[in-house]
C-alpha cells in the first residue's frame, strides 16, 4: 500500500480500501486473457518459479481452479483413473487362476480401453489447444514429467491389455508391473492437483532429488562396482 500511495505519509483505511478495489479491478481485467497462464510455460524454469509465487498468478489459479466446470473435470478425471486402475488390476489378477487356466473378463478389458481412449483424446485436445497458443508452450507441456507419465501409462496399459486378450502369449510380468507403477504415479499427479499440501510435498521431493542426483549417481556406481567384484569372485571360485 505504501508503494501505491507514496512514502510521504502513512496509509489510512481509505487507502487500503482503494488499493484493494484497484487490485481487484486489475485481477478481473487480466483474468479475461485465457492464454496468460499457458503462455508462462515458455519462460525459463527459474523465471517460471518466481512468477508462480506472485500474488497475481495465485489469484488467477485460484479463480480458474474454483470454477465449477474445472472442478467437475478434475473429479471426473480422478474417478475415471481410479476406475481404470482397479479394472486393470482385476484383469491382471484374473489372468491366471490357481488351476493355471487363463481367462480375462471382457467387460473390464473393454472398460480399460474405453477410459484409455478418452484420456488419450484429452491429451491430444490439450496439445492442440496449447499449440494454437504457441508451439513452444505445446512442446514444454509434452516434455513435462507428469505428461510423460500420463502418456506412458496410457500406451503401456494398452499394450498390456492387448497381451492379456491374447491367450497364446505368455504373461508379461515386467510390463504389467511397470504399467501398474505408472498408474500409481499418475494417481499421485492427480492428487497433487487437488490437494495443495500434497503438491508442496511432491515439489519438495522433486527439488531434493535434483539436488542429490550426482550423489545418487555416485552411490549407484559404487553399488554396481561392488556387485561386479562379488560376481567375479564367486563365479571364479573353486567352490
Amino acid at each position: 500500500v505504501s508503494d501505491y500511495i507514496g512514502k510521504d505519509r502513512g496509509p489510512r483505511q481509505a487507502d487500503f480500501t482503494s488499493f484493494q478495489r484497484e487490485q481487484r479491478a486489475l485481477f478481473d481485467a487480466i483474468q479475461k486473457f485465457d492464454e496468460i497462464l499457458p503462455s508462462l510455460l515458455i519462460l525459463p524454469k527459474k523465471d517460471l518459479e518466481q512468477v508462480s509465487r506472485s500474488r497475481l498468478v495465485w489469484q488467477l489459479l485460484n479463480e480458474t481452479i474454483s470454477r465449477p466446470f474445472v472442478i467437475g473435470i478434475v473429479m471426473i478425471d480422478f474417478v475415471l483413473h481410479v476406475t481404470r486402475m482397479l479394472a486393470f488390476r482385476v484383469d491382471i489378477g484374473n489372468y491366471a487362476n490357481k488351476s493355471g487356466v487363463f481367462f480375462v473378463e471382457r467387460d473390464t478389458l473393454l472398460l480399460v480401453l474405453v477410459i484409455g481412449l478418452y484420456q488419450l483424446l484429452r491429451k491430444a485436445s490439450e496439445g492442440i489447444y496449447l499449440f494454437l497458443i504457441s508451439p513452444a508452450v505445446c512442446w514444454s507441456y509434452f516434455l513435462d514429467f507428469w505428461t510423460i507419465v500420463d502418456l506412458l501409462s496410457i500406451s503401456l496399459v494398452w499394450v498390456g491389455v492387448s497381451y492379456l486378450d491374447n491367450p497364446d502369449v505368455g504373461p508379461l510380468s515386467n510390463l504389467m508391473a511397470i504399467s501398474m507403477a505408472l498408474l500409481w504415479l499418475r494417481l499421485i499427479g492427480l492428487l497433487k492437483a487437488i490437494n495443495m499440501h500434497l503438491a508442496t510435498f511432491v515439489l519438495s521431493i522433486t527439488e531434493i532429488m535434483k539436488d542429490i542426483k550426482w550423489y545418487l549417481l555416485l552411490m549407484a556406481i559404487c553399488i554396481i562396482m561392488f556387485a561386479d567384484m562379488i560376481h567375479i569372485i564367486t563365479s571364479n571360485s573353486n567352490n
